[in-house]
């Protein structure tokens, strides 16, 4: 469960930058993705910044990281927008960790699988036709 209630109120992710509003507690705030390291990464925007120098804040560090955080995950999952991060962290909601993943690499693997019972199957076939061929040739020559 979250530490803070954060709730993201609106998202816009039609147009880089991204744009959030929201509030942790009783405390409003709005959201601004910058570039970091060739990724959007979310900030919070006060008095004008983006970022804002953290003794000009408002909130705390860990709060600007919290919020950060649920709205990485609701720009994952927009269901959660209007959900308080603790309900929602308490409740399982929003998409499950790694579980997409894990569905992807199964079925990856299941058609790997059938490409090599293929090709197996397919090299088994031509072993028999070669077979098949050597012994007719055989036969021939030996006729002659």
């Amino acid at each position: 469960m979250s530490k803070y209630n954060i709730t993201i109120e609106t998202i816009n992710k039609e147009a880089f930058p991204f744009t959030a509003t929201g509030q942790i507690g009783d405390k409003p705030f709005e959201l601004q993705t910058i570039m970091y390291s060739g990724r959007p990464i979310w900030k919070t925007k006060e008095h004008g910044m983006l970022p804002c120098p953290t003794e000009m804040s408002a909130f705390s560090r860990g709060e600007r990281s919290a919020i950060a955080a649920w709205a990485k995950k609701v720009e994952g999952d927009e269901s959660l927008v209007g959900q308080s991060s603790q309900l929602a962290s308490a409740t399982g909601a929003g998409k499950p960790r790694g579980n997409q993943k894990v569905t992807e690499l199964q079925n990856e693997l299941e058609a790997l699988r059938a490409l090599v019972s293929q090709l197996t199957s397919a090299e088994d076939s031509d072993a028999d036709l070669i077979d098949h061929v050597d012994e007719e040739s055989f036969e021939e020559d030996s006729a002659e």
